[in-house]
């Protein structure tokens, strides 16, 4: 996490690979690279877990709620 809380998030794609798409936690389509996809990954993270019973690293659970 940067000194102001914000996070540089770095996809790696191979040559051939296309930009993803998801349904994103509002319910529509977001795609790799974006805010919304972003958020929507985190969203994912901390339900899953819950589910397992495990807990995501303090700083990113912080910055991303």
């Amino acid at each position: 996490m940067n000194p102001d809380g914000t996070f540089i998030v770095v996809e790696v794609k191979g040559p051939s690979a296309d930009i993803g798409e998801r349904y994103g936690h509002t319910g529509q389509s977001v795609s790799q690279g974006t805010c919304e996809y972003f958020e929507t990954i985190i969203n994912d993270m901390k339900e899953c877990s819950q589910n397992e019973g495990r807990s995501m690293d303090g700083q990113t659970r912080h910055a991303a709620f």
